[in-house]
């Protein structure tokens, strides 16, 4: 039981602002709906009993009380921001129109049990009203258990000593009911209390280890970050090196082992690229460039590039544009020509025989939507999801055939989405693959450019 307290303690000490802050919201939140309850159920006793004619003075009181409370609450939820600073002043002032309004019901109840003892219609109908305000508190005052026992005692407290007063039979068990019935609310005001506040500090633990492991998370992604940079620089130059004790006079033996190196440093310079390019956007830091660009060219210098690979394959390349679309654009063409490398890679490396294609065509004004084609494996519908996911691929066995990391999808697919597209796929097994994205480019000149298909053929 100390352990528990202590641990209520040190999170009350460590959260004390935004449990005041929260409590004093909720507050209001609960208070809010019902403000105008107590005001209702006065006019309602006047239509539905005969109090308004025995004793219009009385009823007329307690309406006025609860009337100006509710009004002042009122005020004081709408306002609440306006005493950001003095919560303990709300607080107070929030207390006071509620035991300010209990207590005149209570007295109202008291009255009515002397004014026309048990068996009328009036005393069952406060009686009623004065229930059902101390169950209903039981959910508003929840987040101030010190409030809520003031507040059913203030209710039900004068009603209790009128009953004793009067000192007759049925006015006795009266009191001794209305006794039992306030410790019972007592209980239950506990217990609903404690789940409040066991609530309210398991969401705040929850924030706080969120915060803490996003933190993490961004820790983890700048290192990973750091250290790719730090590992491309040297790797840069073992390529450089490597190029240039490859143009010098080498035997056979030598040569294949140089080009071994090579290969073995370029894949390697692929898979850093692709962790910094992965930790920079999961660390929020990838920077975009706004330059002019001319898309066809960029689409027929990344088809160039990628010739050579689809040649070794036997695979026919090739483009279609559509005929009448602007030419220059403004984005970031470094990052538009990385999407279509790996997507058209990736077609490459799944696809036996047949082609790849790359087909643009304009979506509206600034969206331009890009296709690459492929007659090679497919994928299964319920693998589809997974090739998107970090580190991830449709199989298992594909790393070890193909090879790959599982990043570059992931990647594309968050420079897609950075550059307000999205990145999706319709695939069949044995049937190919269509993988298409969108990217919101602006058109840089009013001119349009109109050519026939684009095509590299590797046969």
């Amino acid at each position: 039981m100390t352990t528990q307290a202590n641990s209520w303690k040190e999170f009350i000490q460590r959260h004390l602002w935004d449990v005041q802050s929260r409590v004093h919201h909720d507050l209001a939140r609960r208070a809010a709906p019902g403000i105008w309850a107590y005001p209702g159920l006065a006019v309602a006793i006047g239509l539905t009993t005969g109090y308004a004619r025995d004793h219009g003075w009385v009823l007329g009181w307690l309406t006025a009380v609860t009337v100006v409370c509710s009004v002042f609450r009122r005020w004081l939820i709408r306002g609440r921001l306006k005493f950001s600073g003095r919560a303990r002043r709300w607080r107070n002032l929030f207390a006071g129109s509620m035991l300010v309004n209990g207590l005149a019901w209570g007295v109202f109840g008291g009255v009515t049990w002397h004014l026309y003892g048990p068996g009328a219609l009036e005393h069952y109908a406060v009686l009623l009203c004065l229930l059902g305000g101390c169950v209903g508190s039981l959910t508003v005052l929840a987040p101030q258990p010190g409030l809520l026992r003031l507040f059913l005692a203030s209710i039900l407290l004068p009603f209790i000593g009128a009953s004793l007063f009067l000192g007759e039979r049925p006015s006795l068990s009266a009191a001794a009911l209305s006794t039992v019935f306030l410790a019972f609310l007592l209980q239950q005001g506990q217990i609903a209390s404690r789940v409040y506040w066991k609530t309210l500090r398991d969401h705040e633990l929850l924030r706080e280890a969120k915060v803490a492991a996003e933190a993490a998370s961004r820790a983890k992604s700048e290192f990973v970050a750091n250290m790719s940079h730090e590992i491309r620089t040297p790797m840069n130059g073992i390529l450089g090196m490597t190029a240039l004790v490859l143009d010098s006079d080498l035997s056979e033996e030598q040569r294949d082992c140089l080009e071994t190196v090579k290969f073995s440093a370029d894949s390697l310079l692929v898979l850093l690229n692709d962790l910094l390019d992965f930790s920079k956007i999961e660390a929020g830091k990838l920077e975009f460039e706004h330059a002019e660009f001319h898309l066809p060219d960029l689409v027929s210098a990344t088809l160039a590039t990628m010739s050579a690979a689809a040649e070794q394959k036997g695979l026919r390349l090739h483009a279609e544009m559509e005929p009448v679309m602007p030419r220059v654009f403004v984005g970031d063409p470094h990052r538009l020509r990385q999407v279509l490398v790996n997507l058209i890679g990736n077609a490459i490396k799944f696809t036996h025989r047949g082609s790849v294609t790359v087909a643009v065509r304009g979506e509206t004004n600034d969206l331009i939507r890009f296709e690459v084609r492929d007659t090679g494996v497919g994928i299964a519908k319920e693998k589809q999801a997974r090739i998107f996911e970090a580190f991830s691929q449709a199989d298992g066995s594909i790393t070890r055939k193909y090879g790959g990391t599982g990043l570059g999808l992931t990647i594309s697919s968050r420079l897609v989405s950075l550059m307000g597209g999205r990145l999706w796929l319709d695939s069949e097994p044995g049937r190919g693959s269509s993988f298409y994205f969108t990217a919101r480019l602006a058109a840089a000149s009013e001119d349009f450019y109109v050519r026939p298909e684009i095509s590299t053929t590797s046969r």
